[in-house]
C-alpha cells in the first residue's frame, strides 16, 4: 500500500519557471540545465520502479516515497527515496539514475560513473543509506515500538543499459530494479518472524506522514539571482514564449498568435515558484511588467485572493501550491 505517493519533485518545476526566464546568454544557464537534468534523471530513475514495486502484496507492504524527516542529532534534514515497511522488516531504498558504467571505490568512498568519455563522482551512496538507517532507528524509537524491526538498505541503479562493475563490495548491495522483488523476497526469508502488529504499524505510518516536511527550495538563493537576471513579463502557455504584447483588452503571443484576455494566471504562477505566496501590487507590476498600478489592482481584484494587510500594504495570498 501507498502511503505517501511519488510527486513530480518542486525542484523541478522551480527550475523549468526560472529556464524559461532566465535572461538569454546567462553565464550560470548551463549550470542550471544541468542541475536540471539531475533532478529529472532523479525523478525518472525512482518513477521507473513503480512497475516493480507494484508486484508486492498491497496488504503486507506499507511504501513512502520521498519521504522528508528532520534529524534527531542536528538542525538537519534526511530524506529517503523509497521507504518500505513491513511486519516483519523495513527497507531504505536508494535510486540511482546514471548512464554509461559505475565502479565503486570503498577505499576513497565515491561511487565513479564514466559516461561520454566523462569521468563524474559521487557521495558514496552506501554511506548515504546506513546514516539514513541510524536517523531513522534514531526516528522510530520515538514511536515507542515494543519491538524493532531491522532496516536493511539497497542502492539500485534504475538505468537498465548501466554497466556496473562488480567487485566485492557491491555484488551484494547494488542492484538493478528487476531484481527488486526476489531481493525482498529473500528478506522475507531471512527475516521470519512479525515484531510489529497491524496497529503498530499503522500507527507508525501516521507518525512517519505527520513528520514528513517539503524542501524549501530557493531557486534563486541556489544560483545566487535576482530579478535582474529574470526577463519579466507575461509568458504564452501554448508555446511559453516571453513576453506577451498588451493590446486593449488582450495579450498577443508574437511567435505563435495565441490570444487571450486573461492568460497572466500561469505567470503568477512563475512568481509564486520564485518568490513565495504573498503578492502586492508593485511585485505583479514588476514581475509582469505592467506600468499601471490601476491595471494591477484590477487583475488583482478580479482573483478573488486573500488579502492581508490595507491601502498600500495590502498583499494578496496566490491560489497555488506545490
Amino acid at each position: 500500500m501507498i502511503i505517501k505517493e511519488r510527486l513530480y519533485p518542486i525542484k523541478a518545476k522551480k527550475l523549468e519557471v526560472l529556464r524559461r526566464r532566465l535572461k538569454k546568454n546567462h553565464e550560470k544557464a548551463q549550470m542550471i540545465e544541468l542541475e536540471y537534468a539531475k533532478v529529472l534523471a532523479g525523478y525518472r530513475g525512482e518513477l521507473s520502479l513503480n512497475y516493480f514495486l507494484s508486484f508486492l502484496p498491497q496488504d503486507q507492504y506499507y511504501i513512502f516515497h520521498d519521504l522528508r524527516l528532520p534529524s534527531l542529532q542536528n538542525e538537519y534534514f534526511f530524506q529517503m527515496d523509497i521507504l518500505l515497511l513491513s511486519k516483519h522488516f523495513f527497507l531504505i531504498i536508494e535510486v540511482k539514475n546514471l548512464a554509461g558504467s559505475v565502479t565503486y571505490d570503498p577505499s576513497n568512498q565515491q561511487l565513479i560513473q564514466f559516461h561520454n568519455e566523462k569521468e563524474i563522482v559521487y557521495k558514496d551512496p552506501f554511506l548515504q543509506v546506513q546514516r539514513q538507517k541510524q536517523q531513522l532507528y534514531s526516528w522510530i524509537e520515538k514511536a515507542n515500538l515494543t519491538n524493532l524491526p531491522p532496516i536493511s538498505t539497497l542502492v539500485i541503479l534504475s538505468n537498465p543499459q548501466t554497466l556496473i562493475k562488480e567487485n566485492s563490495h557491491t555484488n551484494q548491495k547494488i542492484i538493478r530494479p528487476d531484481k527488486l522483488t526476489s531481493k525482498i523476497a529473500e528478506y522475507e526469508r531471512i527475516y521470519k518472524h512479525e515484531l510489529l502488529t497491524e496497529k503498530e504499524l499503522k500507527k507508525l505510518c501516521r507518525h512517519l506522514m505527520k513528520g514528513h516536511i517539503d524542501e524549501d527550495y530557493n531557486v534563486l538563493e541556489k544560483f545566487e539571482l535576482t530579478a535582474d537576471h529574470l526577463i519579466p513579463g507575461v509568458h504564452c502557455p501554448k508555446c511559453s514564449s516571453l513576453p506577451m504584447y498588451r493590446k486593449r483588452y488582450s495579450w498577443i503571443c508574437l511567435r505563435c498568435k495565441y490570444e487571450d484576455n486573461e492568460v497572466y494566471m500561469p505567470s503568477l504562477q512563475d512568481f509564486y515558484f520564485l518568490y513565495g505566496s504573498s503578492i502586492n501590487n508593485p511585485q505583479l507590476r514588476s514581475f509582469l511588467d505592467i506600468p499601471s498600478r490601476h491595471r494591477a489592482k484590477r487583475i488583482l481584484k478580479s482573483l478573488n485572493l486573500t488579502c492581508i494587510g490595507s491601502k498600500k500594504a495590502t498583499s494578496y495570498i496566490l491560489p497555488f501550491n506545490n
